[in-house]
């Protein structure tokens, strides 16, 4: 009876099918190659999601599925929730190809489901490209691809200010992403000023972290006057950025109305604003304290 058992949960483990939700390849060097790999195999489950022998990524050729495969329950198209490939040697060329296969999946859901259905249809969710190479390049071409992702990782990537324009640009228009993070990318106040404008259109990304970049007190009062705007953003992470007092300050203000300007425009949705490794000073860290509590974190101040 036993045996029986296990012969009856194979037939239906292999009449049902089990499809995988999160691929995780950090740290295995898969480089351009493995990327380019795994992005045909995203647009091939996406052609056959959409039914279609046409070309949904640029420079494909058709397929053509075998007999009878698109009415086999056990090849019912499905694709990744999450695909984390941090640390992997990925450059702009491996970016590109998994823009472009990212899209392709969104189109065939809209294709096959129509574009309501399409927002909840399975596709890439979550994408952590941490520690790889993609560069400028690569950050615009992934700002092309935003569309359906909730969270993006593209921490240490050297996409610097270049890079983080075509992000920002690209928020503007993007209602799905929940979580961004581009730590560590030498993103300078320049940089900085595209992405405070993004945030006074923006109202849906919950988490931004822009730690260790080179934002100074001018990026940080960019970013303050635009919260002003913002009623979405939960979390902001402005670690190690060479802010000193000026900048926590505005900061400050943006959350806090000054004193005896009550009619002043300020956030009241933002409940962390990590500041921890920058260059404030004790008197200005006691201010921002008195009037913020803990809605700012201003500990660890670096000192020189």
């Amino acid at each position: 009876e036993g045996d029986g058992n296990h012969s009856a949960h194979r037939r239906h483990c292999y009449q049902r099918g089990y499809a995988l939700e999160e691929l995780n390849l950090r740290h295995n060097g898969i480089g351009d190659s493995g990327a380019n790999a795994i992005a045909s195999a995203i647009t091939e489950a996406a052609r056959l999601r959409a039914k279609t022998s046409g070309p949904l990524m640029s420079g494909q050729s058709s397929f053509v599925s075998p007999a009878g495969l698109l009415d086999d329950a056990r090849y019912e198209p499905h694709c990744l929730r999450a695909l984390r490939l941090g640390f992997n040697g990925i450059s702009a060329v491996g970016a590109h190809s998994l823009s472009e296969a990212l899209n392709a999946a969104v189109r065939a859901a809209r294709l096959s489901l129509g574009d309501d259905a399409a927002r909840d249809a399975p596709c890439v969710r979550e994408l952590d490209l941490a520690c790889n190479s993609i560069g400028p390049d690569g950050a615009k071409a992934l700002a092309k691809a935003l569309d359906g992702l909730e969270e993006l990782d593209l921490g240490n990537n050297g996409i610097g200010d270049g890079g983080i324009k075509w992000l920002a640009k690209a928020l503007k228009e993007n209602t799905t992403l929940r979580k961004l993070i581009v730590s560590g990318n030498n993103v300078t106040a320049e940089g900085t000023f595209w992405v405070a404008e993004s945030l006074s259109t923006n109202q849906d990304v919950r988490h931004l972290d822009l730690g260790s970049n080179e934002i100074g007190d001018a990026g940080a009062k960019d970013i303050a006057e635009d919260l002003r705007d913002n009623t979405g953003l939960h979390s902001l992470i402005l670690r190690r950025n060479g802010i000193g007092d000026e900048g926590a300050l505005e900061l400050c203000n943006a959350l806090d109305p000054i004193a005896g300007d009550m009619h002043q425009k300020t956030n009241a949705y933002l409940t962390e604003l990590s500041l921890r490794g920058n260059l404030i000073s004790d008197k200005a860290a006691i201010e921002v304290k008195r009037r913020v509590g803990l809605r700012m974190d201003v500990e660890l101040q670096q000192r020189y």
